[in-house]
């Protein structure tokens, strides 16, 4: 239907030349892909089956805390990103391990959201976990690593750090201030 054929169309002679091939819009693939990950299985049905029961996480300073629960209340206005809902805050893995905030985005992709204050040069943790989460939900939900998505959301990032994030296809957000923030 996307491509204007009906439901019953063999695509026998499919494309512009019969081939069996046809060239697509960006907007056609858009759309085509938009319905394909509609129709995986429903990530938020799909984390609650796989839920770990246990304690929610600690330890996490006010700032951390702060900027946790302002992407959590706000997705679209903390990452910039419209479309995105939040679907859990600190989601237990069956491993222990538990993602600061799940979102979905527009197509219904998982995005995992690692929340850090500052990432120096030094900065190893955050990314990892970054890493580490994608393939977690990727493996639980059944899809391909490279179809969720993964933010290092902090203060500030170094760029170093930007870069080794990008290289490995972890977005990178930086959030100087927000509501409840210091000035």
């Amino acid at each position: 239907r996307i491509l204007g054929y009906s439901e019953e169309y063999p695509f026998h002679g499919f494309g512009d030349q019969n081939s069996g091939v046809k060239r697509l819009s960006a907007a056609e693939y858009t759309t085509i892909h938009s319905a394909f990950l509609a129709s995986q299985n429903d990530i938020t049905i799909v984390l609650q089956r796989s839920r770990s029961s246990g304690d929610v996480g600690g330890g996490e300073g006010p700032l951390h805390k702060s900027l946790k629960e302002y992407i959590t209340a706000r997705p679209e206005e903390a990452l910039k990103e419209t479309g995105l809902r939040t679907i859990a805050t600190e989601y237990p893995f069956p491993t222990g391990d538990r993602i600061d905030v799940l979102l979905k985005d527009k197509d219904g992709r998982p995005v995992t959201v690692e929340v850090e204050v500052d990432c120096d040069a030094t900065e190893l943790a955050g990314p990892l976990q970054c890493m580490k989460y994608r393939a977690l939900i990727a493996y639980l939900c059944k899809w391909r690593v490279a179809e969720v998505r993964t933010v290092l959301a902090a203060r500030s990032v170094a760029s170093s750090v930007r870069q080794r994030c990008l290289d490995y296809e972890v977005q990178v957000m930086e959030i100087p201030t927000w509501p409840g923030s210091a000035p």
